[in-house]
């Protein structure tokens, strides 16, 4: 079984077992962090109405994807679960 890296969902970890589950979870974690470090991003983000626009702004702020930023608002419960997924599907 082959794994993508750029993978939309993140229900693969579910069959990732031992080290390799702890391992691409912390890299997420990692990658996450580093990429839209969360402190900046609440400054950023704390009282703008979450919407496209908003989304649109945080991209190019923090020269990432749209999908970097919904997994951002996702994480950190911002916008469930539905919404990440309508939005990243767009």
């Amino acid at each position: 079984m082959s794994w993508r890296i750029d993978t939309r969902q993140s229900d693969y970890i579910e069959y990732l077992t031992g080290n390799g589950n702890r391992i691409e979870m912390l890299c997420n974690q990692f990658a996450a962090e580093f990429l839209v470090p969360s402190q900046d991003f609440d400054e950023h983000s704390n009282g703008i109405p979450i919407n496209d626009r908003a989304v649109e702004d945080w991209t190019k702020l923090y020269c990432v994807s749209r999908e970097t930023v919904l997994r951002k608002l996702l994480d950190r419960g911002l916008v469930d679960q539905g919404y990440y997924e309508e939005k990243v599907g767009q």
